[in-house]
C-alpha cells in the first residue's frame, strides 16, 4: 500500500491495539512514514490529554482528528442510516 490510514481513539485499549497494528504493518514492510494516524475522538477527550496518550503509545501525533458528533449520530440512527450517509459534510 502507498498509504495506510490508521484510525484510533486515545483510550488505553485503543492505543495498545493501534500500537500492535503499527508494529505488524512495519514488520510486513510498510514504511513508517506511509502510516498516518487519524484520531477518532468518540468520547470528547480533551486534546492535550489525547495527544499525550497517542504520542506516548504510538510515537506520533495524529495527522487528523475527527471530533465527537453525538447529536448527528442519534439523528442518523433515528432515520436508519450510517452517519456518513445521513450527514456527509459533518
Amino acid at each position: 500500500a502507498n498509504r495506510v490510514l490508521m484510525a484510533t481513539d486515545a483510550d488505553r485499549a485503543s492505543v495498545t491495539q493501534a500500537s500492535r497494528l503499527q508494529h505488524l504493518l512495519i514488520e510486513a514492510g510498510t514504511p513508517a512514514e506511509a502510516i498516518s494516524l487519524i484520531w477518532i475522538n468518540r468520547h470528547g477527550t480533551p486534546a492535550e490529554t489525547a495527544l499525550a496518550s497517542l504520542q506516548a503509545g504510538l510515537g506520533r501525533a495524529p495527522a487528523a482528528a475527527i471530533g465527537p458528533a453525538p447529536e448527528a449520530m442519534f439523528a442518523a440512527l433515528d432515520i436508519g442510516q450510517p452517519l456518513v450517509l445521513a450527514r456527509p459534510r459533518l
